[in-house]
């Protein structure tokens, strides 16, 4: 989580609406808790299988930010 803390400290700065800021890193803590869990799943899996899941929502979730007026 400190790659949260440190999106969280450098997106601070922007001119980027409360509710943009909060999607784009609730996007990026899911994704994160997502490919953690891939990763010690103890059932074999392909590397396209642990990553994909964590990208889309991270895709979506920072399309809908962008979408709402963060860039």
């Amino acid at each position: 989580f400190f790659l949260v803390g440190e999106l969280a400290a450098g997106l601070h700065y922007w001119p980027i609406k409360s509710i943009t800021f909060g999607i784009a890193l609730l996007g990026l803590t899911y994704a994160i808790v997502e490919l953690s869990e891939n990763l010690l799943d103890p059932e074999p899996k392909t590397l396209f299988q642990t990553i994909l899941g964590p990208i889309l929502v991270l895709a979506i979730a920072w399309g809908v930010a962008f979408a709402l007026g963060g860039g």
